[in-house]
């Protein structure tokens, strides 16, 4: 889909939303939007696939479909053959495949997660025996629809209900060693409330656990979990009732470096452009003219752009991820580069992706 397409698209309500997309549009509106029903322009980070796989295993586990190291091994096989297959179909995702050669310390978070589900084995009740109190990926929403998720794992005990989140990535920040993220703490509280909507019961515990193991345990607090559960359906009723007056997407767009840093989105966003800034603090893209392009002899483009601030130029760019490259054309954004010395030069890295501005 070329740019132009995707921004002439009209937006959609959204029909409902999780913990983890209230929180995109906390930050922008128009990252939560187009997250809920467009492909993103920028290619995924390869450890949310990793992530996303052992999660998997995490649930299969929980429900006793697999028990053994044998059967975790071939499920999570399948499971990375699965998510590999997923990216080779995305143009700016397959040249990330294997997942093993693009995850930083793959095989260590590989060998983390199968020691962490080693160790739940022994300790999940079968759930043949009808005994089970336990619950994995448990969906809870609040009685109009409008705010659901899944829960990682919900633990029932005489002393009440646990809920556990499972963090793939570090549970805290490097400032504040020790203490949950924000946005975690964020998203289990919703979870909690989102639990007692659908059964009348607030949980006890809230437990944080990440793939090594470490846990951080959180307070229940009823009234703030209530009141972020409210806030949530506020905002989607905000956001729907303003996307059905026709507001234009710049309209929705929140533009700081917190914000973009991470949004997939971005090539699309005219306001992200308009803001930016030529500093560190911004992700390091580009957009203008081309004025210069040039194939070197190892078989790389460089390329020549003259943008607002002035010009830059960018080498290693590879003709087999950016094809648009070898055509004449007069106009191209790339985001995710790297931003070499002396200031206004760059190459390309692995996330990078290019696009034609028409």
């Amino acid at each position: 889909m070329s740019l132009s397409e995707f921004t002439t698209q009209p937006l959609k309500p959204l029909p409902r939303i999780s913990p983890s997309r209230y929180l995109s549009l906390q930050q922008c509106p128009l990252k939560g939007i187009w997250a809920s029903s467009r492909q993103p322009l920028l290619p995924c980070y390869p450890a949310a696939y990793l992530g996303s796989a052992i999660h998997r295993m995490l649930e299969m586990a929980f429900q006793s479909r697999i028990s053994n190291r044998d059967e975790l091994s071939d499920a999570w096989e399948d499971e990375i053959e699965r998510r590999e297959k997923e990216m080779l179909n995305n143009p700016v995702e397959k040249h990330l495949v294997p997942l093993q050669m693009s995850v930083s310390n793959f095989e260590v978070k590989k060998l983390l997660a199968f020691k962490m589900i080693y160790s739940l084995f022994s300790n999940i009740p079968s759930r043949k025996s009808g005994n089970s109190k336990s619950g994995a990926e448990d969906w809870v929403q609040t009685p109009n629809g409008k705010v659901a998720g899944r829960i990682d794992l919900v633990k029932k005990s005489d002393s009440g209900v646990e809920i556990v989140d499972f963090k793939t990535g570090p549970l805290s920040d490097d400032a504040s060693p020790g203490n949950a993220k924000e946005e975690y703490l964020m998203q289990v509280k919703m979870y909690a409330a989102l639990y007692h909507a659908m059964h009348g019961e607030w949980p006890v515990t809230l437990t944080l656990v990440g793939i090594n193991q470490e846990s951080i345990t959180i307070d229940v607090e009823p009234e703030v979990c209530a009141k972020l559960l409210q806030e949530a359906e506020k905002s989607l009723d905000d956001i729907n009732e303003l996307i059905e007056t026709g507001l234009k997407p710049e309209d929705f767009a929140q533009p700081s470096p917190e914000a973009c840093k991470y949004c997939l989105f971005r090539p699309a966003c005219n306001k992200y452009w308009k803001s930016r800034q030529e500093d560190g603090n911004w992700p390091a893209d580009a957009r203008g003219r081309i004025t210069d392009k040039t194939m070197l002899a190892n078989g790389l483009f460089r390329v020549v752009i003259t943008t607002d601030p002035g010009e830059i130029a960018i080498r290693g760019l590879s003709p087999e991820r950016h094809p648009f490259l070898k055509d004449e054309i007069e106009s191209a954004l790339f985001c995710n580069l790297w931003n070499e010395k002396p200031e206004g030069f760059f190459v390309e890295k692995m996330f990078t992706t290019g696009y034609v501005l028409e």
